[in-house]
């Protein structure tokens, strides 16, 4: 949860970092995590069915709990595996300090457990340019803001002594629920065509997730180019050669093209 869940557990671990719009002019975090575990994770809130898709796109097993009608028909059609509360709740426990539905929380290493009991076999083959240095002709941008509605902005601020990206959460230095700065080695900004679904009462989103125009900061430099999710996060620069974000712990924010982005 990126609302009323804020700080959250968990992300100073995540490999890489998916925000993605929802109802209400907010977001929610995909946090990924394949070089380790964190000790606590969320809150943990339902899934959307773009979410569903970017978890399969990206290979990962969606930990949630219930979603919307899309969510429940995608995970049905096997999308991505998932570890639900409503189906394994002893991986799942209430905090005390947080009220429902923002008290859900869950830990690592309980959850690759659980993972390793559904006999996932999986390799995936990486492929691309590792990232190299932007060279002193790159583009220089210090940072990103983000107006994603007038009930939520965001942005990262470049800190060259760090070489790291620290998450700027409605005008403040973004923390962890224990007080850790939330950092990034590179921020991906994904543009999305997200509208509402029509008759929808809650007002969801549709959000498609099969690739468009992006920026890529790294190294206080900004690159243009193409985003993809695709057996894990892609960028494709103007020359068409794909970068590998593995290697980095990225921030992907997929924004709305209604939303304003500016580089600073």
């Amino acid at each position: 949860d990126n609302a009323l869940g804020y700080p959250q557990s968990g992300l100073p671990q995540a490999s890489w970092i998916a925000e993605m719009p929802v109802e209400g002019g907010a977001t929610r975090l995909l946090a990924f995590y394949d070089a380790g575990e964190p000790a606590r994770v969320g809150p943990v809130r339902s899934a959307r069915d773009y979410l569903v898709e970017v978890a399969g796109r990206a290979d990962a097993v969606l930990v949630h709990v219930g979603g919307s009608p899309g969510a429940m028909i995608a995970l049905s059609q096997g999308v991505a595996p998932s570890l639900d509360a409503f189906t394994s709740g002893e991986l799942f426990e209430r905090a005390a300090d947080r009220s429902a539905p923002y008290d859900l929380y869950s830990a690592g290493r309980s959850l690759r457990d659980a993972i390793r009991t559904l006999r996932i076999d999986a390799n995936r083959l990486l492929t691309g340019f590792r990232p190299v240095d932007p060279g002193a002709t790159a583009q220089v941008a210090d940072g990103v803001d983000i107006d994603w509605s007038g009930a939520y902005d965001s942005g990262f601020r470049y800190l060259p002594a760090q070489d790291r990206y620290r998450w700027i959460r409605n005008g403040q230095d973004a923390v962890s629920a224990d007080g850790a700065a939330v950092q990034v080695e590179a921020v991906l900004i994904a543009r999305v065509d997200a509208r509402p679904i029509p008759g929808d009462t809650a007002g969801r989103l549709y959000v498609p997730v099969s690739g468009g125009e992006a920026w890529l900061l790294w190294r206080g430099t900004v690159q243009r180019g193409n985003w993809s999710v695709d057996g894990g996060l892609r960028f494709s620069d103007e020359q068409g050669r794909q970068v590998v974000l593995e290697a980095l712990a990225t921030w992907a924010a997929f924004v709305p093209t209604s939303a304003d982005v500016t580089l600073r």
